[in-house]
């Protein structure tokens, strides 16, 4: 059990809560803002707010766009950055292509010729800062008790030792909640191993090893 007088301070408390928030909002992008940029004629890129952090989503007008990237642009269209929709086939007759240029910009392809047009951005934007006990988030009830015991685990770091190893199912909690509500992560076995979800064959000796620690030998052609 913990002490009656917690190990950490106030504003360490603080801190441990706002980086979890961070944390969260990294992993599941749970603060998201739709805004409206207007389009300026032959303009390839656009600077996003700075609430905005990460983009996720670009209509132009009622249309939505791929995502791409920088990279892919430039290899199948070196001169894409002057590219309008005006220009005929094969450029298509309005932008079909976004891009993330870092986390604060984005490009689209091809330009609008004439602009004045609108794009909708759907971004993650940033999370909000707890710097009195007055303030509040817009989060769920049921993410209380995962973010709480990540801040816990995160403050127990400080004490370290088997305080801090008795904490870790509080963490694996934290990311198996990240994980019920981003998919993606899935795609991670670094993730999955974190979370205490996927051990791999790490957790399993080979055939070999398992024989030679009891004196054995593996039989020739049998698989090891």
């Amino acid at each position: 059990m913990f002490e009656a007088t917690p190990f950490w301070t106030a504003t360490e408390a603080n801190r441990a809560i706002n980086e979890t928030l961070r944390w969260w909002n990294l992993l599941v992008g749970y603060w998201r803002k739709m805004e409206t940029i207007v389009t300026v004629a032959n303009s390839a890129s656009y600077l996003l707010s700075s609430t905005l952090i990460l983009p996720a989503r670009v209509n132009f007008s009622s249309y939505p766009l791929d995502i791409g990237t920088i990279f892919d642009l430039f290899q199948a269209r070196p001169n894409w950055i002057a590219e309008t929709s005006s220009l005929g086939a094969p450029v298509p007759p309005r932008p079909t292509i976004w891009a993330p240029i870092g986390m604060k910009r984005i490009a689209i392809w091809p330009s609008d010729p004439v602009g004045g047009t609108t794009l909708v951005v759907d971004a993650v934007r940033s999370t909000p800062v707890l710097t009195l006990d007055t303030d509040f988030i817009d989060i769920g009830r049921e993410e209380f008790s995962n973010l709480g015991g990540e801040a816990l685990h995160i403050l127990a770091f400080k004490e370290g030792g088997a305080r801090w190893e008795s904490t870790l199912h509080w963490h694996q909690d934290f990311l198996k909640a990240a994980l019920a509500r981003n998919s993606m992560l899935y795609a991670s076995d670094f993730y999955r191993r974190a979370a205490g979800l996927d051990f791999g064959r790490a957790q399993h000796r080979m055939r070999r090893e398992e024989l030679e620690s009891k004196g054995q030998q593996a039989p020739q052609g049998q698989p090891q």
